[in-house]
């Protein structure tokens, strides 16, 4: 895994507009470049003799800037079922998680696979974004971020 530069930009565009879980929300190749264009996230790749083999992006103040999230994961067509996307979460979540920290995102369509790295389902929303769809949210944490008692 490294860190993503300007010019993989194309090739992780390539990846996300021939993936179902993606393309079902109308994101094609040019909406895919301009997001990864103006993404205010870190981008990380797992790459192979210098082929990307897939990516994960990671806003390290998530969710109401408590903890990280995942915002995108996904592997490239002739690499996906290889656990790349589970490497990449374990990656993302070695660097991530401490005392303090969680690691939560979401996953969504009619079709995914849930994550096998340590993450817990927390809850659904469904038709958020479109109908038929449903947005899955998963945590992975320490500790929780409070520890007093509020009773």
């Amino acid at each position: 895994m490294r860190q993503a530069t300007s010019s993989d930009f194309s090739s992780l565009a390539r990846i996300i507009s021939t993936t179902e879980a993606w393309t079902c929300y109308g994101i094609d190749y040019d909406l895919a470049l301009d997001l990864f264009r103006n993404m205010e996230v870190a981008i990380y790749v797992a790459e192979k003799d210098n082929q990307p083999l897939g990516f994960i992006t990671l806003r390290l103040n998530g969710v109401g800037n408590i903890g990280a999230y995942i915002r995108m994961v996904a592997a490239a067509e002739a690499f996906r079922s290889q656990g790349i996307g589970e490497k990449a979460c374990s990656f993302c979540g070695e660097f991530t998680l401490s005392a303090d920290t969680q690691l939560v995102f979401n996953l969504f369509g009619r079709k995914h696979q849930s994550p096998r790295v340590g993450f817990e389902k927390v809850g659904i929303l469904p038709n958020l974004v479109i109908m038929g769809h449903d947005e899955i949210l998963y945590r992975k944490t320490a500790v929780p971020l409070r520890r007093t008692d509020c009773s």
